[in-house]
């Protein structure tokens, strides 16, 4: 079951999505590169399948003083790292690892993003709760 939403261009097709899902899917390590922002939604697509992001963690220009923070605050099974030249390194340790190894990490990120997920909710709901009605349950 996938239970991320994914916004799709014109251009792409349920076909598309379906290759992407799947190959996702099969891949232990998912490189999520900065672009505009240090962030993406490929890092979560990627939990919630159980792939590993390995994340460039570098700050981008803009307004975003403390990039990947709730990553970093309840500790993501993500990999950082801080230049594309310690990939080959990456991949040899990656290499080396079991079946049972690889099928364990998958698990425990799944279950992280879905415990971050259902943390993040509850999280927002008391928020909300708080500013809007005053509440005081914490």
């Amino acid at each position: 079951k996938c239970d991320f939403v994914c916004r799709w261009l014109p251009l792409e097709t349920e076909d598309s999505l379906k290759y992407y899902m799947d190959s996702m899917l099969k891949t232990d390590l998912t490189l999520c590169p900065v672009g505009r922002n240090t962030e993406c939604y490929r890092i979560y697509e990627a939990m919630s399948l159980g792939s590993v992001p390995v994340i460039e963690n570098v700050a981008t220009q803009g307004n975003c003083d403390a990039p990947l923070r709730l990553l970093k605050q309840y500790e993501a099974p993500v990999i950082y790292i801080n230049s594309w030249y310690q990939l080959y390194q990456l991949l040899k340790e990656e290499a080396e690892l079991t079946l049972d190894e690889k099928v364990e990490r998958r698990t425990t990120v799944i279950k992280w993003y879905s415990n971050f997920k259902r943390s993040m909710s509850q999280h927002f709901i008391q928020v909300i709760k708080d500013k809007f009605f005053q509440t005081t349950n914490k």
